[in-house]
């Protein structure tokens, strides 16, 4: 069935258009449509998608495919010979800060590689839910999965036929509940954008699908790259469209942004819906919005986009929107200026692997949030010293009044790094700390996820690498890979000063990956138990067969236990476990050994990084 299925339920009917000029400057348009309808409810532990089949088209990266476009195909070829990569040293801007402290990490999808991989997660600190360009993934907080399915196999549940791409994620800390968005279709004749809302808090649940049109005007554009963020009354999608038959860069017909009534989402009920469109600035169309996330449990009633000139290869110019209100205010407008970094940005080269290069795209904001009156950012940049791919940071301070900007460039030494996300770790609310993590990669290191610490007051803290890559990546047939689009990143709100990130990397096969990982603050107080005070432990049956259990008495509640199981030579089998436990008192652990040799073997217990207690057993 193809996404024309759903053409039924979304006949727009524009009852009220409104035009603005704002400045000589700035416009827009602020169209109020018919609500859009629910397409239907999807129980994903229904779905039985056990194969969960990956399809990637792997035909070279010539200036001429959708792949890598033409106008910023011939930026980077004008980079390379303008602004030759060199070894100049880079100004330190390390503190005395200590990095993010690293608790645990696992893979987000183990066999499914994606092209991009684009990397998205949302946790309510119980259930990951993990996004990438072809497949979720539900996860209980320590990695073990729960279920994994293709987005074609969820979006066919109601009907969706066909290819699904860029899926987005979100927890929305005031209901509780989460939000997923993905496209669907690339010509103006099926495109479309699947939005979807659970029921309840558990991922596993019902989720509620509606279907947006990704042609909103019935003309020749499709729907690409979208963005989403909360505010107390809203959900806003923002989304570039583009002409038929042309690229990305070239074929840019401009950015819109969807504004729906998410409590009517989470009901199942008709939504509410107002539609942005032609937001211009000097009689040009403004393009990729980047929605900026509320940092704080109760979202603003405002919203906040940033964008700048992402293709040219140095700029200094920032747009800021706010829109001033949710959907049922009907003085809502949006307030465009720009703003002027200190520091200039530029589109980046691509980044050198030991065979070929990763593809950077371009110099859009990629990530950002909104917190006591100041905006954090992060996006790729050409560095402008050594001329290699980097990253900058941005802080807005003062957004509701005078607005002062600053700008950094991060690049560490020896790797060229790329694709970052930024996440509040704030404890206190007049806190301004935050983790950047984003991909690494060099021609003598693998593809793979680092970050840093950021402390307005002490500065950048060194970059500590999360996890190594495995190998280089090379799944298209030409010298450059993919590497983006973007990444995930979440501050987990139950516990303040931790977060969650995901990121890109290379493995063995080629291919690349999703890891996770889940990172605090560098003075983040893990556990102030002594583990080597008295904790009972006993193992059983000893010989086993088939099944060992250990039995511990657990001296405090919220503790990080990790099981790790060697052989008699001493050599690590494998982590069995690596959890939290979540309440203190008598506790069982058990796993399966019917698989293992016979011989003697160790289970190593560890809680909160530290020594536990180790236990011998023998398997008969």
């Amino acid at each position: 069935m193809s996404i024309r299925f759903y053409s039924q339920y979304l006949i727009l009917l524009l009852f009220v258009t409104l035009s603005h000029s704002i400045s000589s400057q700035a416009s827009f348009t602020k169209t109020t449509i018919d609500p859009i309808v629910k397409l239907g409810t999807v129980d994903v532990k229904s779905l039985n998608d056990k194969y969960q089949v990956t399809v990637i088209n792997t035909e070279s990266q010539d200036a001429t495919s959708h792949v890598i476009k033409q106008r910023l195909q011939a930026t980077k070829e004008a980079i390379k010979t303008l602004y030759p990569k060199n070894d100049n040293p880079i100004v330190d801007l390390r503190g005395s800060l200590d990095p993010p402290q690293l608790l645990d990490g696992y893979w987000g999808h183990l066999f499914a590689p994606g092209i991009p991989l684009d990397n998205h997660l949302a946790t309510n600190g119980e259930q990951v839910l993990i996004a990438m360009n072809t497949h979720f993934s539900m996860k209980n907080l320590d990695g073990s999965p729960i279920i994994g399915f293709s987005l074609d196999h969820f979006a066919a549940d109601v009907g969706l036929e066909g290819n699904t791409f860029d899926p987005r994620v979100l927890y929305d800390p005031q209901t509780d509940r989460y939000i997923g968005v993905f496209l669907h279709g690339s010509e103006s004749s099926d495109t479309g954008i699947g939005i979807m809302f659970s029921v309840s808090n558990d991922i596993t649940g019902d989720w509620v699908v509606y279907a947006l049109p990704g042609n909103p005007f019935s003309n020749t554009t499709w729907t690409d790259y979208p963005m989403i963020t909360v505010t107390d009354t809203d959900l806003l999608i923002t989304v570039n469209l583009i002409r038929d038959a042309e690229p990305w860069e070239t074929g840019f017909d401009e950015t819109i942004i969807w504004q729906l009534d998410k409590q009517n989402g989470y009901n199942g009920e008709d939504m509410n819906s107002v539609l942005w469109q032609d937001l211009a600035w000097d009689g040009k169309n403004i393009r990729n919005l980047c929605p900026m996330e509320s940092a704080d449990a109760e979202p603003e009633p405002n919203a906040y986009f940033l964008s700048n000139r992402n293709f040219d290869m140095e700029n200094d110019t920032f747009f800021f929107v706010e829109m001033t209100g949710g959907i049922d205010d009907p003085s809502a407008e949006l307030k465009i200026e720009t703003l002027i970094s200190p520091t200039p940005y530029g589109a980046p080269p691509n980044a050198a692997q030991s065979v070929g290069a990763l593809q950077t795209n371009d110099a859009r904001v990629l990530e950002g949030y909104y917190h006591n009156g100041e905006i954090q950012f992060v996006g790729n940049t050409r560095n402008l010293d050594n001329n290699k791919a980097g990253i900058y940071h941005g802080t807005i301070s003062d957004v509701l009044g005078e607005k002062s900007f600053e700008l950094q460039h991060i690049i560490p030494a020896d790797l060229e790094i790329g694709y970052p996300g930024i996440t509040y770790t704030g404890i206190d609310p007049d806190d301004r700390d935050a983790i950047i993590h984003f991909s690494h990669t060099s021609e003598t290191v693998f593809a793979g996820v680092s970050a840093m610490y950021y402390d307005p007051e002490f500065g950048y803290s060194d970059i500590v690498v999360i996890r190594e890559g495995d190998g280089y990546i090379d799944i298209l047939n030409g010298d450059v890979e993919r590497w983006g689009d973007y990444a995930g990143s979440q501050r987990e709100f139950l516990d303040p000063g931790l977060c969650f990130i995901s990121g890109t990397l290379g493995v063995p096969s080629k291919h690349n990956r999703p890891w996770v990982a889940r990172l605090a603050r560098p003075d983040f107080a893990l556990s102030s138990v002594d583990l080597n005070s008295k904790t009972d432990v006993n193992l059983f049956p000893n010989p086993v067969n088939s099944r060992v259990t250990v039995e511990l008495n657990i001296p405090q509640s919220n503790l990080r236990v990790q099981a790790l199981l060697y052989d008699n030579s001493g050599r690590v089998i494998e982590q069995v476990y690596n959890g939290i436990i979540r309440k203190s008192g008598e506790t069982e652990l058990s796993f399966e050994t019917s698989h293992l040799a016979k011989g003697n073997y160790t289970v190593h217990l560890m809680a909160d990084g530290k020594n536990l207690i180790t236990k011998s057993f023998v398997k008969q």
